[in-house]
């Protein structure tokens, strides 16, 4: 009963989403898509609502979350659409029920695949145990965020600054069940990946045609999910990093509009501040990368882009005031002074890292989609924002090694191929998007 609970508290999770549900662009969205980006824009209210009680400590209940969401869902009601700004509803996909079957039986074993090896727990990364699952349970019995356990000197392994996206959702399961169904629990990555899928399939159909985004999508989540199991990495925040990485680039990489900000790209990148420490590289990134691309090709409108830039820092803001007030370290206890830089394993480094790409297909996950991209290397610019975001996260990973003290060869199998994962998955969307037109809204 309580794993039973722990997933249906899951797939309650789209409806926190509820205050963007009238959105035109959320309607606009084919229905699973459409429950797919209030999933992710449900994890995000569920997080801001759970530390705004946290914050005027106010106990986490059922009562306490759903008097607030129908308190921001009525506020919602009230904000008028912007003039122009409804799009064209999804029509069905254009593709033979035969093709559609075959991509969805992909799809399907894809998901299967992931997991088969999180319940037999070959795919499971210890960071359940010793970080997010940590936090979640006692963040659950404590009715809130457990200000006393993230300042405790014996919880720094945790990463007590990190956002509490991922933790927020582990820990309203956790409440609602009563208890950590820790055998079946890290199956919630496989529900992050799924909610990805219907996403891309509407994101991708901007730009090329239906069978196109069928296929690349396919690709996509075979490519994810063999990697998360060759890494170890699911019951982490890997997967929601993933998720708002993929929906967020595929965004900014098919945007409509040049002269105000895209809805789901918006949300995507406030979901990268909220969900780890990396997602802000990914977020800096991301949008260095489609605002130079904009000056590019002359389509710059800052319009557009300051409340990309913004409003995803007024919940981070929120968190840091809570660790603020609650001497709670801002930054991470665990990790290495920033200058301490030394060059003397350089050569290591790179060896290691070209090594950790296998990604479970010895590398022709990243194979396949860079030659894609090669062969329509014309169209470089439209791809900055996917560009940027991948080689953000290479450039941060390999300073971070320079701050080794020693051969870092362990540390780097350990960790560039799981956080190597969201470039793999921005490399794979540019390279869809890649052979599309000039002008990905001309298709609409």
């Amino acid at each position: 009963m309580s794993v039973a609970l722990f997933f249906l508290a899951q797939l309650a999770i789209p409806l926190f989403g509820l205050p963007i549900a009238r959105h035109p662009e959320i309607r606009a969205l084919s229905p699973a898509a459409r429950c797919s980006a209030l999933f992710g824009a449900g994890a995000l209210f569920l997080t801001l609502f759970g530390l705004i009680l946290s914050l005027y400590r106010i106990p986490w209940t059922v009562a306490s979350f759903l008097l607030l969401l129908v308190a921001v869902t009525l506020l919602a009601r009230r904000w008028p659409a912007s003039p122009g700004v409804m799009l064209r509803p999804r029509q069905a996909l254009e593709v033979s029920r035969r093709v559609r079957i075959a991509f969805v039986i992909v799809i399907l074993a894809a998901l299967g695949y992931l997991a088969f090896f999180t319940l037999t727990g070959r795919a499971v990364s210890p960071d359940f145990a010793f970080i997010w699952g940590l936090k979640g349970i006692r963040f659950a019995e404590h009715g809130g965020i457990d200000p006393s356990f993230l300042s405790w000197p014996y919880a720094v392994h945790t990463h007590v600054n990190y956002p509490p996206l991922f933790t927020t959702t582990l820990a309203w399961s956790a409440m609602i069940a009563g208890d950590m169904p820790w055998m079946a629990a890290p199956l919630v990555s496989a529900i992050w990946i799924a909610a990805t899928i219907p996403l891309l399939v509407d994101l991708f159909r901007r730009a090329v045609s239906d069978r196109i985004a069928l296929a690349a999508s396919a690709f996509w989540t075979a490519a994810i999910c063999i990697s998360l199991v060759a890494t170890t990495a699911t019951a982490t925040a890997e997967a929601p990093l993933l998720h708002y990485g993929a929906v967020g680039c595929a965004a900014l990489l098919v945007r409509t509009r040049e002269d105000r900000p895209d809805l789901l790209a918006l949300l995507a990148l406030t979901g990268l501040l909220m969900t780890k420490l990396e997602g802000a590289i990914l977020f800096v990134s991301l949008l260095a990368g489609a605002i130079l691309a904009s000056l590019l090709l002359r389509r710059l409108r800052l319009r557009a882009f300051l409340p990309m830039i913004l409003v995803p820092l007024l919940p981070l803001a929120v968190w840091w005031l809570y660790e603020f007030l609650n001497r709670i370290p801002m930054t991470d206890p665990a990790r290495e002074k920033a200058l301490a830089i030394r060059f003397d394993y350089i050569a290591t480094i790179a060896r290691t890292e070209i090594a950790g790409l296998d990604a479970g297909t010895f590398g022709l996950s990243w194979v396949i989609p860079l030659l894609l991209i090669a062969v329509f290397f014309r169209s470089w610019r439209r791809l900055l924002p996917a560009l940027a975001g991948a080689a953000g996260m290479w450039l941060f990973l390999t300073v971070y090694f320079l701050h080794a003290t020693g051969d870092p060869s362990v540390l780097i199998g350990w960790t560039f191929p799981r956080l190597m994962q969201s470039a793999l998955s921005l490399v794979i969307v540019a390279a869809v998007v890649a052979p599309g037109r000039e002008s990905p809204a001309a298709v609409l």
